[in-house]
């Protein structure tokens, strides 16, 4: 069962840090020939990004869930309606996204924190990046579906393909053409247009794709996507929410100089981030199917294996990036006082990252045995629970270091709801285990009578 685990989980993680990376690649490219100027204005207009990349998560996770639960349980025709219902409506989302973001983008990078400079430089950034909303939310999309095909290494390696086309783009395009942020933007969807060419090309000679799946849309099966797929929507564009609240904050309590310091160090938190989600999504698959199949034992295992994965993780991360702290803002050509905020502010921020890994695997394990309700407790209490700290006064009290003071303990907080909502669920199942097995044992009694 280790094996399974370790072919489901381990190329997960290693496609999800590079698709954390992917997150800064930009930024390092730009940073070094704008400045810090050019990695506020990305770090500003990536929760748009992530806001696409968050509804392919969300719809093909909870496509993923759903057909391998159908497939565990023998629903054959199940399946394949959950199959051809999710890139439905995919293709869809990805249709009325573009003309949303179209229309509205220059209003909500102002919102998010956009001034000046960094806001011309933003809006650029996504001008471009809006017409390929569609690639963007087919390369998250279809990883999870291939990985629950038994595709981890398929999709392990169309997200490093892919990682590596944005990169050498990104060298070309920005540092040696000097297109700036429409260079970044041109690199980016390369790259993910590479991603999503071999996941289709793996669907189609798996699966035979287009005989097998039924793409005819039933209210009834995406009703179902929708429902699950709020969780990992949510838990990948909350973090981006938590930007947001931090980058506003950040304005009003340092200034530019504080946007440009969190650029930086919330680069850093986004690959652990990833990583974290690496464990819990990559064990997905096999918690979907064992629970589906109503092996309870191994659905346990896997979940404690999660567990110490995710804090392993957590703590060859946290002396790693607390020694390289110093070295890190360089990387991006930040200035010599932002390189210093940013190296204090990551010696705070590490402390976050074992409460980090508690809470991504809890929330993976609600939504894959579709205990929709917890999950969305956990990821969307992360901003409010931010929020109102801020709220709170610490950082009018203390100024833009109690601003960084109010990530590790919001995390801290919503690691204890984890294990809080982990007990209450452990404890329904041993009651509603115990309720049906009196149940059969009084059908049996009646039976004999």
């Amino acid at each position: 069962m280790f094996k399974a685990y370790s072919k489901s989980v381990f190329p997960a993680m290693l496609a999800f840090a590079f698709s954390g990376v992917y997150a800064i690649v930009d930024g390092l490219f730009v940073g070094n020939c704008i400045g810090d100027v050019g990695v506020s204005a990305i770090n500003i207009a990536w929760p748009l990004v992530v806001l696409i990349q968050a509804l392919g998560t969300g719809i093909g996770m909870s496509g993923a869930v759903n057909l391998s639960i159908a497939k565990a349980g023998g629903d054959r025709d199940g399946e394949r309606r959950y199959l051809g219902n999710t890139l439905v409506m995919a293709l869809a989302t990805a249709a009325l996204f573009t003309l949303v973001l179209s229309l509205t983008y220059p209003y909500l990078v102002h919102l998010f924190g956009g001034r000046d400079e960094i806001e011309v430089y933003a809006n650029e950034y996504i001008k471009y990046l809006m017409w390929g909303a569609a690639i963007q939310l087919f390369s998250t999309c279809l990883l999870p579906i291939v990985r629950n095909y038994g595709g981890s290494i398929m999709a392990m390696s169309a997200m490093i393909a892919g990682f590596l086309t944005n990169v050498l783009l990104d060298w070309v395009m920005v540092q040696v053409l000097e297109w700036q942020m429409m260079g970044a933007a041109l690199a980016t969807l390369i790259g993910q247009f590479v991603t999503v060419v071999p996941c289709v090309a793996f669907l189609l000679y798996k699966k035979l794709l287009f005989g097998y799946a039924v793409f005819r849309p039933k209210l009834r099966e995406c009703l179902t996507i929708l429902k699950v797929g709020l969780s990992p929507f949510g838990l990948t564009l909350v973090p981006t929410m938590v930007v947001v609240v931090l980058n506003i904050a950040a304005l009003e309590y340092g200034g530019n100089a504080a946007v440009s310091c969190y650029a930086v160090v919330n680069y850093v938190v986004c690959i652990v981030q990833y990583l974290m989600q690496g464990v819990g999504d990559g064990s997905q698959p096999l918690i979907s199917t064992y629970y589906g199949e109503g092996e309870m034992k191994k659905v346990k295992y896997s979940l404690i294996l999660s567990y110490a994965t995710a804090l392993i993780t957590a703590f060859i991360c946290l002396p790693g990036v607390y020694f390289l702290r110093n070295a890190i803002p360089q990387l991006f050509g930040s200035s010599p006082s932002v390189a210093a905020d940013a190296a204090h502010v990551l010696s705070l921020f590490v402390w976050a990252f074992p409460c980090i890994a508690v809470m991504r695997v809890s929330t993976a394990y609600f939504y894959a045995t579709k205990t929709n309700l917890f999950a969305y407790i956990l990821i969307y209490s992360e901003p409010v629970v931010l929020a109102l700290l801020i709220l709170a006064g610490i950082p009018k009290a203390m100024g833009v270091e109690g601003l960084w003071i109010c990530l590790p303990i919001s995390q801290g907080i919503l690691a204890f709801m984890s294990i809080v909502l982990m007990s209450v669920s452990s404890l329904l199942r041993k009651r509603g285990a115990g309720r049906k097995k009196r149940q059969s044992i009084d059908v049996n009694n009646t039976l004999g009578h």
